[in-house]
């Protein structure tokens, strides 16, 4: 039997959109070791996470499936019970998942849906001057110099989960304070003790340009909007994808 699999987005209206980083197709299907089965048919049970890019997606190619909610590593185990035939998530970190040691599923080479556009939240209570401009200034400039491509070579495309030696300045002008999950390798996640990943290098990045210092904060998704828009962190950094 078929089975897909979702991540959740969060980006809303009042966070400010960043210059684009890069097209990351992330819907992909994955599936079990049963027999195939067509999605589209009414009664097919197809979980995904509710509120993200990916439940628009399964609503929109699959209107007659049954959708099932849940999160991340409940939906993958559901699909291996078979409790469902399907969860749509994001590819790399299914792929990620299943190089771990996760059972009972398989990624399929089809994706659904368009690749989708990665941003950063600004929250518009942080109290560094003009910092939607700084951080696209910055977006502009490390894509211009290749080491955008670089970050998203080493992280998503390698694997090489390892952030390198950043100078971070003597007498910073700003301090930095970016809310992430922890939950979402390669992009934000924990390696031991120590939080790692591709937003967590961007940002610390950001921040040696900016000429700060830079604080991390944990928040899960329902919560971690509520702290941009109430000024508790500058910026979100978790693997957002922009929708309409």
């Amino acid at each position: 039997m078929k089975r897909m699999l979702a991540r959740k987005k969060l980006f809303i209206l009042w966070l400010a959109v960043l210059l684009a980083l890069p097209l990351l197709p992330v819907r992909a299907a994955a599936a079990g070791d049963g027999g195939e089965i067509d999605l589209s048919q009414k009664g097919v049970r197809i979980g995904t996470w509710s509120g993200t890019v990916q439940e628009l997606v399964v609503k929109e190619l699959f209107p007659e499936a049954e959708i099932c909610y849940y999160e991340k590593l409940n939906g993958y185990m559901a699909v291996a019970q078979g409790k469902i035939d399907a969860f749509v998530y994001d590819k790399k970190q299914m792929e990620l998942a299943i190089a771990n040691g996760l059972k009972g599923v398989r990624v399929l080479d089809e994706t659904l849906g368009e690749p989708t556009r990665i941003a950063l939240g600004i929250s518009g209570n942080s109290g560094i001057p003009e910092l939607e401009h700084q951080v696209n200034s910055f977006i502009r400039e490390i894509r211009q110099d290749g080491t955008l491509d670089d970050l998203y070579e080493r992280w998503v495309d390698q694997g090489a989960f390892a952030i390198p030696e950043i100078a971070t300045p003597a007498s910073p002008k700003y301090h930095l304070t970016v809310g992430t999950t922890g939950t979402v390798e390669p992009y934000s996640f924990y390696q031991g003790a120590n939080l790692i990943g591709y937003d967590i290098e961007l940002m610390t990045r950001f921040a040696a340009w900016l000429g700060a210092d830079v604080e991390f904060q944990i928040y899960d998704f329902d919560s971690i909007v509520q702290a941009a828009q109430t000024g508790k962190v500058d910026l979100i950094a978790s693997n957002l994808q922009i929708t309409p």
